[in-house]
């Protein structure tokens, strides 16, 4: 045991590698008597037994897990097929036995069993042989980290494998090779200085937070550290496109080769480089009714047409939630979106145009740093119709605009300076604002413009009346725009929050990582031009004021 592979705990792997460094027999007898003496009083190394990981993957799942959940429970773990074709693909070598994909994504609808195919994949390169593999489950949260460990942990003290791993609340240990599996997640702390040499990822859609951007980051920074570690990322489609998992799966569309195997999966593969994703999911456009579709991006066989048409005629499964869930399209809640998207680009008129010197009402909503500074303007057209056009400046280049500001911080100056803009091309009216970051600009303009200015507080009364003004125009469609994308992005990222009677009580971010400056700015310059001018009482009763 002394002179074959490192076994057991630190101590003694340590006298391992003190006797094959010894120069001297007398040495060497000495470390191996301690050595002996300290494994009976371990009880490690003695209960370590060979685990045979060469064997295919497919007969390693039914060879040392079992189920420990559902009507399967303490049945042998055989894949399912479409998990075999995608583990067998992941697990390919090349000539030198070296792997050939270390990043991959695999993407598939709700309860078609990635936990527990991510917690086998994890235990199966915890007992590889080597030196102290490191595994690690990586979830956006501790909950999330919690629910593919406990898989992980039920396999573990249920098989085979219990009698070379040490199974403890947050990791587990390999006596064999002094590995050790645990749970990382971003609101525990980031993993930067790891050395892995196995990162499965759960549920990628949910990582949004600033601390899962950088944990993902580093751990994708850390598998060219061993020359076969890899991450494989197992998760549902997301509501944003814009996030992580989104930008993520339209650069692998557009890099990959791809191939549509079935109506339901789509495959991409770099061999070169190492990728490679297998997307169970719909198109975009999917009808949520179709039985046969739905069937088709459910691969599991346990998941039915009839459990499917359950899930679906649920009184509280709206479409797109079924769609995103079930069919691994990505789209945002109904419940949850404020403006349709379908409704807002039928108000789009690319002619749509405001004159010079026509009376206009602005709308202004602004962000020093992260997001966006947005000046909106509304002007009542003479068919009853309200234009609007909005100008968006930004910090960060990813974010659609019209100026960039790449110094980290928006340049009020800037600001101030368009809105000189706006009252010399228009008649402005009024501009209403959300001061918090804006009255600096409007101090600064005081006795150089005619435009009255209104402060309004974000979730105040006159804030809500209108997020109400700008919701009934859309509704309604008397309000017209130009098709702008970069106000298109921020008006499909607006979530809302309501009253009991329906009125809008506030909005919010479908997304933390794309603002909505837009909407508020809009909703501003929307509801001032909505107000019809109060006439003159003396008009009203044809009096002469002499």
């Amino acid at each position: 045991m002394l002179t074959g592979p490192l076994v057991g705990p630190k101590p003694l792997r340590d006298l391992q590698r003190r006797y094959r460094e010894a120069d001297r027999e007398s040495v060497r007898r000495a470390l191996a008597l301690e050595y002996q003496a300290t494994v009976p009083g371990t009880g490690a190394v003695t209960a370590a037994k060979p685990v045979d990981v060469s064997m295919p993957v497919a007969k390693f799942f039914p060879a040392f897990f079992q189920h420990v959940k559902g009507p399967a429970a303490g049945k042998p773990f055989r894949l399912e097929r479409w998990q075999r074709e995608f583990v067998e693909e992941f697990d390919q070598r090349d000539k030198e036995g070296r792997r050939v994909f270390k990043r991959a994504l695999l993407a598939i609808p709700r309860g078609n069993g990635k936990s527990p195919l991510a917690a086998g994949l994890a235990l199966r390169e915890l007992v590889q042989p080597g030196d102290e593999p490191d595994v690690i489950l990586a979830a956006g949260s501790r909950d999330q980290a919690r629910v593919a460990y406990q898989y992980a942990r039920g396999f573990a003290e249920s098989g085979p494998l219990a009698d070379v791993l040490d199974v403890g609340r947050h990791e587990i240990r390999c006596r064999a090779n002094g590995g050790v599996l645990r749970t990382v997640s971003a609101d525990g702390y980031v993993a930067h200085g790891l050395n892995p040499s196995a990162i499965v990822l759960d549920e990628l859609h949910i990582w949004r937070t600033d601390k899962q951007l950088e944990l993902f980051e580093a751990m994708d920074t850390a598998v060219h550290k061993r020359p076969d570690a890899f991450w494989l990322a197992l998760t549902t489609a997301g509501s944003d496109k814009g996030s992580l998992l989104g930008k993520l799966y339209l650069e692998l569309l557009e890099r990959l080769e791809t191939e549509q195997v079935s109506p339901g999966l789509r495959t991409g593969r770099d061999e070169f480089n190492g990728v490679l994703m297998h997307w169970y999911g719909a198109p975009d456009d999917a009808d949520a009714d179709d039985e046969v579709l739905a069937a088709a991006v459910n691969p599991a066989s346990w998941v039915t047409r009839r459990e499917l048409r359950r899930q679906r005629q649920s009184p509280s499964m709206a479409p797109a939630t079924f769609k995103r869930l079930h069919m691994n399209v990505w789209c945002a809640a109904d419940v949850d979106r404020w403006i349709d998207s379908g409704k807002w680009d039928e108000l789009a008129d690319a002619e749509s145009r405001i004159a010079d010197g026509s009376t206009v009402y602005v709308g202004a909503d602004g962000s020093r740093s992260y997001d966006t500074t947005a000046v909106a303007w509304a002007h009542r057209a003479e068919d009853g119709r309200i234009d609007v056009g909005c100008r968006v400046f930004s910090v960060r280049d990813e974010v659609p605009h019209h100026v960039l500001h790449p110094g980290g911080t928006i340049d009020f100056g800037d600001v101030e300076g368009f809105l000189l803009e706006l009252c010399s091309r228009f008649e402005v009216a009024e501009i209403r604002y959300d001061p918090r970051y804006l009255q600096p600009v409007m101090d600064a303009l005081a006795g150089r413009i005619d435009a009255g200015v209104a402060p309004v507080e974000p979730y105040s009364g006159s804030h809500r009346q209108a997020l109400g003004a700008f919701e009934r125009a859309v509704l309604e469609g008397t309000l017209r725009h130009d098709g702008d994308p970069a106000v298109t992005e921020q008006i499909s990222a607006a979530a809302v929050d309501r009253f009991d009677n329906g009125d809008p009580r506030r909005i919010r971010k479908l997304d933390r990582t794309r603002p909505i400056d837009v909407c508020v700015a809009l909703s501003l310059a929307v509801h001032a031009a909505s107000v019809e001018p109060a006439g003159s009482v003396y008009d009203a009763r044809e009096l002469i004021l002499v």
